[in-house]
Formats: C-alpha cells, sequence, structure tokens
C-alpha cells in the first residue's frame, strides 16, 4: 500500500468527528488506505454483511481490504440478512460503535451507506453528531464516518455541521483514478481548508496521490469590468510555443500520413495520457484530446481542467470527437472544464485545420470550477434507460429538471396521445430508446417519453428517431414540454392516473435493446432496511 498525501492531510484527532464522502462502498473500502499511515489502534465497522461489502472488489482490492482489516485491532460486520431482520440506521450504528466500548486513543472507521441517514432532518442529524462527538471526547477516541451515496443533501447538512471537525469529498474521474477534496480538516499542524489531490489506483488497489490540484500558476485570469483586454495587466503574453499544436494520433487521423502534417504539429503522442505526460511547461500552445465515447467524456474533462488550472488562459484546448458520442449535457461538461474548442464528429479535417488556426491569439476567459470535484459534480448522472413505472418516470423526470436548472442544460418531456383504434400497447413495440437516461411510460391510454439532457430544437429529431413508423402515423397528437411549472403539471397528472402498465409488462412489450433490466436495478448498496436490532458480527480470521 502506497500513498503519498501528507500524513496530516487524513489525521484522525482524538475526540473529534470526521466525515469522508465517496460515491461507492468499494471507494469507501479503498480510502481505507489513507488512514492507515499513521500509527494508531484502528476498529472498523461495515454498517453491511461480509459478502455485501467484499463483493464488489475484485480479487486483488479485495485482499488488499482484508489485510487492512486484519491489520487493525478489531473488524466488524452487520450481520446478514438472512439471520433476521436488521436496522441500518445511523442511531443502530451509534449505539453498535458505543457496544463496542473502544479503549483511548483508538480511530473507528465507520463504513455507512448514505441511506442510513433517512429520515433525519438538517437539526436532528446534528443533534446526534454533536451527542456522539460528546461521547467520542469522553473516551478520547477519533471517529471517521466513510459515507458512500449520491448526497443529493446529505453533503450541504454534513459541511455545515458544527460536530465534524473535518470534511472530504471524494469522486471518480475513471476506473483508475479519484478526486480527494479536503473541505476542511483539523490535524495536529492546523487545518488544512479547500485542498484536492488526485488519486490513483491499481489492479490491486493500491493507492497513490499523484499530484495536488490548483494553487499552480494556470490561475484563470479574470474579464476587466472595463471589457478592455488590451489595457489590462492580467493579459498574458503570447509564450514562445504560440504556433505549436500538440495532438494524439486518434484526434489527427483522418488527415492521412502523419508525415503530411502541417509543421505546426509536434510529434503525435499515443493516446491523452501520453500526450498530457509528454508537456512539460506549455504556455500558448494549442492542445488536441480526443475523444470516442460518452464513457470517456468524463476522463476528458478531468484532463482538460487540470490543463486548464496547470497551464492557465494562454493553453489553447481542443476536444475532437473521433466517433458521435457526445450530447449536450455532455459538451456543456467539457466546456465547463476550461475547453476551448469541441470539434464535432461531422467536421472533415481540412475545416479542423481551420477551426485550429482561428483559435490563434484567443485567451480563455470563462469562470471554471473551484476544484475538480465541482467540476465531476456537474457531471450528468443517468440512472434509468427505456420503460419504467409511473411512479419511477416521474421520480427521474424531477431529478432531470432539477439537474437542468443546477447545470444550465435541457431536458424535454413528451406527451403523446395515439391515434384512432391504436393503442399505447400497441405503441410501445414499436419504440426503442437507445440513449441511458431517455424515459417512457404508459398511464390511461397515453404514453409519457422523458428526452434528458436535449434541447427542445433536437427533441422533435429524438422522438422521430425512438419509434419505427412515422410519429404522425401513431399518434393523434402529442406536446413537448420544458417550463417547470407545466412539466409539474404534467407529472401531477401521471401520478393521478388510474391506469398503468408496470415495468415488467412495458419492458417485454418493447423492442429488444430498450430497457436493460440491469440499467433499471438500483444498486443494492442504497437500499434502506428497517425494524429489528443489529448484533456487529467479527471479521473471520481465514
Amino acid at each position: 500500500m502506497q500513498t503519498s498525501l501528507p500524513v496530516d492531510s487524513s489525521e484522525l484527532l482524538p475526540g473529534k468527528l470526521y466525515a469522508l464522502l465517496c460515491q461507492t462502498q468499494p471507494d469507501a473500502l479503498l480510502l481505507l488506505q489513507l488512514f492507515s499511515q499513521v500509527d494508531a489502534p484502528r476498529i472498523i465497522v461495515m454498517q453491511s454483511h461480509q459478502s455485501l461489502a467484499l463483493g464488489g472488489l475484485s480479487k486483488g482490492q479485495s485482499s488488499l481490504v482484508r489485510r487492512l482489516m486484519l491489520s487493525s485491532e478489531s473488524s466488524w460486520f452487520w450481520p446478514d440478512t438472512e439471520q433476521g431482520d436488521t436496522t441500518r440506521d445511523f442511531d443502530s450504528l451509534l449505539d453498535e460503535v458505543k457496544r463496542l466500548h473502544p479503549r483511548h486513543g483508538r480511530h473507528i472507521l465507520l463504513c455507512t451507506p448514505e441511506s442510513a441517514f433517512d429520515g433525519l432532518t438538517e437539526q436532528s442529524l446534528e443533534v446526534r453528531l454533536e451527542a456522539f462527538a460528546e461521547w467520542a471526547d469522553k473516551r478520547d477516541v477519533a471517529v471517521l464516518f466513510l459515507i458512500h451515496g449520491e448526497f443529493n443533501h446529505l453533503r450541504r447538512r454534513l459541511i455545515a455541521s458544527h460536530a465534524l471537525s473535518g470534511a472530504a469529498f471524494c469522486q471518480s474521474v475513471d476506473d483508475a483514478h479519484l478526486s480527494y477534496h479536503l473541505l476542511h480538516w483539523s490535524s495536529g499542524v492546523g487545518v488544512h481548508a479547500d485542498r484536492e489531490w488526485l488519486l490513483q489506483h491499481n489492479a490491486d488497489g493500491e493507492l497513490t496521490a499523484l499530484h495536488e490540484i490548483g494553487g499552480e500558476r494556470g490561475d484563470v485570469p479574470k474579464v476587466p469590468k472595463t471589457g478592455n483586454l488590451a489595457k489590462a495587466a492580467t493579459v498574458p503574453q503570447p509564450g514562445a510555443d504560440d504556433g505549436i499544436i500538440f495532438a494524439t494520433k486518434a484526434s489527427v487521423a483522418d488527415g492521412g500520413d502523419s508525415s503530411l502534417l502541417p509543421p505546426e504539429f509536434a510529434p503525435l503522442a499515443e493516446d491523452n495520457a501520453s500526450l498530457l505526460a509528454q508537456l512539460a511547461d506549455v504556455q500558448t500552445a494549442t492542445i488536441v484530446l480526443d475523444c470516442d465515447s460518452l464513457e470517456r467524456a468524463k476522463e476528458v474533462g478531468a484532463q482538460c481542467y487540470q490543463l486548464r488550472r496547470r497551464y492557465g488562459a494562454g493553453l489553447k484546448i481542443v476536444v475532437r470527437e473521433t466517433q458521435d458520442s457526445l450530447r449536450y449535457a455532455e459538451e456543456h461538461y467539457l466546456l465547463l472544464a476550461g475547453v476551448n474548442l469541441l470539434v464535432p464528429h461531422s467536421v472533415v479535417f481540412s475545416l479542423f485545420l481551420t477551426q485550429l488556426a482561428a483559435l490563434e491569439g484567443q485567451w480563455f476567459y470563462r469562470d471554471i470550477p473551484a476544484n475538480l470535484g465541482a467540476l465531476l459534480e456537474s457531471w450528468p448522472r443517468y440512472a434509468i434507460l427505456g420503460y419504467v413505472d409511473a411512479r419511477l418516470f416521474v421520480d427521474q423526470s424531477r431529478s432531470a429538471f432539477d439537474q437542468a436548472i443546477n447545470s444550465d442544460t435541457d431536458s424535454v418531456l413528451v406527451q403523446l396521445t395515439p391515434a384512432r383504434d391504436i393503442t399505447d400497447t400497441d405503441c410501445l413495440p414499436l419504440c426503442q430508446l437507445r440513449r441511458t437516461g431517455d424515459a417512457v411510460t404508459a398511464v390511461d391510454g397515453q404514453l409519457y417519453m422523458l428526452f434528458r439532457a436535449c434541447r427542445l430544437s433536437d427533441a422533435h429529431i429524438a422522438l422521430k428517431n425512438s419509434f419505427s413508423l412515422p410519429v404522425s402515423e401513431l399518434f393523434r397528437s402529442y406536446q413537448f414540454f420544458t417550463e417547470n411549472d407545466e412539466v409539474e403539471q404534467v407529472l401531477g397528472r401521471i401520478n393521478q392516473g388510474d391506469t398503468f402498465i408496470d415495468s415488467t409488462t412495458g419492458r417485454r412489450l418493447m423492442r429488444p435493446g430498450s430497457g436493460d433490466p440491469s440499467v433499471n436495478t438500483l444498486s443494492v448498496t442504497g437500499q434502506s432496511f428497517t425494524a429489528g436490532y443489529a448484533r456487529l458480527s467479527p471479521l473471520p480470521l481465514d
């Protein structure tokens, strides 16, 4: 196990409470490494049974986590639900920890799902944290809550809590990298505030801190209030590399033999990661990254953000789409990451070169998020695809329109009335949705569709592409809704409907490839459990 984080950035002081929020339970388990740097007796408590806790890890990761647990003073799991009903809420967690009667100087690491906090108001949560902090102070133990989930509301509550002496937030950048952001953290040498590191883990889960993000010379200048950039002292000057273009092979693959590229191009890099690694101290050069899929866009955005923070406003960052994959929301995410120019897949190579030439002399003055974690929060999250029942459709539609407000993107709700002698069950076999996040449901003979992260101007095309027959032949009428008030009225009618098609029947009616059940299945780590009383089970020593 190896990390290069400053030890005091994960130090736990006796008598204090800390919280680290991450998105998945496997991430939470791997992050236990950060708190094994200090030679202090540890007690680990998992608010899930052992098979569930370790089931999401690879063989190497599971072995690493077991070594961490076996090197601790003790490790405990919640009993399997097959052994009887168990309560997995916040109160039961605190009660069980107190039953362990930890000795002075122990570090207690509690891994719990966000759902354990369901039903707690901000005030009731603060009361419980303050009481637990008082208990920790009396026992002279340090407590870390490792909480995994989506954190729609909990993060704000924990940040505002006066009972916590530290709060950090960890998000996945891609399959091998994490953003670790200390919001505030009390240690023996003082308080860390607003510091962020990029972490990398190998196949066996071993974490390494690659570098700290931010505080470099790449702070983006602000546009002067006068609007006169020529007179602004913050305007950077062209660097010696101003005319040089650094690009990946994939980003210029349609340009033919690389030896025929214009002389401004430096030797091509194999991929984005290699390109970033070969950059030494660029100033105002042009950097061209490639993006071939929706899945890679998140990673590419994080790479662009780090380039912008490191090298500042003079750098010209270009992302070229090598496969037709990006949607409106992902394009917005990349622009937020500090990209100067997005080049769609449809742009031919000659026009692409013209666009690169047009960037000469351009400086970047848009605001970017304060840290990588804030950027990753803007990444669109899609939980559904295809046919869903009315209740889930309403929930996901509200989530989509709430996110549209926060991220300045659009979503569209469509109500469709089948033509005469055509029923909703006749229409569903002709419907196929391909974009994750898009959904359809049937209520009272009407079809309702959600096009997530879709401009109204594109909704007609999206609707046309969703059916194998012309929409005008299948439906007597259809209407688009984008305004929140109108959307709420439509969702209210869906909630009050009398006849529904359930999700199982709806998915069976729809064409193959639409509404993969695996996409619609909620993560088991997010469920809530009720009733009964839990007794912790120790980690077996085998």
